[in-house]
């Protein structure tokens, strides 16, 4: 029964790829691994975004049952799961996929390119991404907190073509 339904399962799975593109509005400096400022500045703001309650310990929030912010950033795992029983925390539904580049300054008006991995149910959500790194680029990134304008959002389909789904 176990490895029926983990079959089963697995035949749901899809994954989704989407290249986002930020234009920078003004002097952006990000660590050697740019992944970590994205992912911290994009939790802080999908947080700010989702959260009603404003508390500091998602712990102690009465609506964490159904809180999408604690879905897709601090993923928990789900009541009565039959496998992982001895952990709390699962991975995201989602990954970052940083710059490799090794430029770490960026002056106004260019861009930084990385790529968001969404997986399973997360998919669904792609707005709700959107809109926090819109919020995130208010806030700004990196070093001095520079500020930048989410310029666009593609993905490209199994067959190779691009197709852009959010365009500033």
């Amino acid at each position: 029964m176990l490895a029926e339904n983990i079959l089963r399962k697995l035949e749901e799975f899809r994954i989704a790829r989407f290249e986002f593109i930020l234009a920078s509005e003004e002097h952006i400096e990000l660590p050697e691994y740019k992944g970590s400022a994205l992912r911290g500045g994009f939790g802080t703001a999908l947080r700010k975004v989702l959260c009603d309650e404003k508390k500091n310990n998602c712990d102690d929030c009465s609506r964490k049952k159904d809180c999408l912010f604690l879905y897709l950033f601090n993923t928990r795992l789900p009541e009565g799961s039959e496998v992982l029983k001895n952990t709390k925390n699962i991975p995201a539904p989602f990954v970052i996929e940083p710059p490799l580049e090794n430029k770490r300054i960026f002056a106004e008006g260019e861009e930084i390119i990385f790529n968001l991995v969404l997986i399973g149910k997360a998919r669904n959500y792609l707005p709700h991404f959107i809109f926090a790194f819109e919020e995130f680029g208010r806030a700004g990134l990196g070093k001095g907190g520079g500020r930048f304008l989410l310029k666009s959002v593609s993905r490209t389909d199994k067959d190779g073509i691009t197709k852009t789904v959010f365009k500033s």
